[in-house]
């Protein structure tokens, strides 16, 4: 890839694999790169903050698995530059469900190449700024929500899919149900109506 365009993690023709547990910082270009990913793969507990591309692109190509799933949940992005995920592939089924998404640079979360490209999208916080009151600490990029936030216990229980902790290993779900984004509250209960999006 030229200098200016140099993605954070890459995925080739018929590459498998989960991807979790990642924090990629000033990305120059996307965060996630998918061309002609396997299916099947599950992308959780990721923190990205400030890429200059948007968050992940993602397509079909030769060896791509027809009618398999790509997993994106409990991730918190940060001030993408090119918004969220695009994706272009009719043959995976792409579930989406209990990220956030903070002062994103073109406000799309998702974008598709066409209708035929199929999306579950469900219990996400969008929002067009940061009010880093919600978060510990965002000057160390500690993002874990404090308990007034519309983030606790607002999540899709995903401990089917075996995601059973945040992305510093405190277990999920913290208090009634998961919390939304990257990491689990240290606190239990919400004290504020949440205002949580499907899409």
């Amino acid at each position: 890839f030229p200098s200016h365009d140099i993605q954070a993690i890459v995925l080739g023709g018929g590459a498998g694999g989960d991807v979790y547990n990642n924090t990629i910082v000033n990305a120059q270009g996307s965060a996630f790169f998918m061309l002609g990913f396997l299916g099947n793969q599950k992308f959780y507990n990721n923190l990205i903050i400030r890429p200059t591309g948007g968050v992940m692109f993602a397509d079909a190509r030769p060896g791509t698995i027809a009618n398999s799933y790509l997993l994106f949940a409990n991730n918190t992005v940060v001030s993408p530059a090119q918004g969220g995920l695009t994706l272009y592939s009719s043959l995976h089924n792409h579930i989406v469900v209990n990220n956030v998404m903070l002062n994103s640079g073109n406000g799309a979360f998702i974008r598709t190449l066409s209708s035929s490209v199929k999306v579950a999208a469900r219990n996400n916080y969008f929002n067009g700024v940061i009010d880093a009151t919600f978060f510990e600490d965002t000057t160390t990029f500690n993002y874990r929500p404090k308990s007034f936030t519309p983030l606790l216990n607002k999540g899709e229980d995903l401990r089917s899919w075996g995601i059973n902790s945040d992305i510093s290993d405190k277990p999920r779900p913290n208090g009634a149900a998961f919390d939304i984004g990257c990491f689990e509250s240290n606190d239990s209960v919400a004290t504020t109506n949440p205002i949580v999006t499907g899409n």
